[in-house]
């Protein structure tokens, strides 16, 4: 004996927002800043692809202040905290739908 297999149909709610917004939320790149040490001024901030310090400090923690408030304040991006040995603590992220991650 041979069994039907039952199909159900069922209503789909379908997306009014087009498809195009999904397309370009996802490409959105935002601007990638790196806090790293530096013998002569102790801690900077340089931006990717750039030889240019955005900005100094004397200790991490008060460079880690300063370039979270200028990140937020210039349109946000990602902000990657290097270890004294130069590897990554950590990266941080602003003005953004994302999450901080530990490294």
């Amino acid at each position: 004996m041979v069994q039907k297999s039952r199909v159900l149909k069922r209503k789909t709610k379908t997306s009014t927002k087009p498809a195009i917004q999904v397309a370009h939320n996802a490409s959105v790149k935002h601007t990638q800043y790196h806090l790293v040490p530096d013998k002569e001024k102790k801690w900077i901030v340089k931006k990717v692809d750039t030889e240019k310090v955005m900005m100094h400090a004397s200790t991490k923690d008060d460079l880690l202040k300063k370039a979270s408030d200028y990140i937020k304040n210039h349109g946000g991006g990602s902000l990657r905290v290097h270890k004294l040995d130069g590897t990554i603590q950590e990266e941080r992220s602003y003005g953004f739908n994302s999450r901080s991650s530990k490294g």
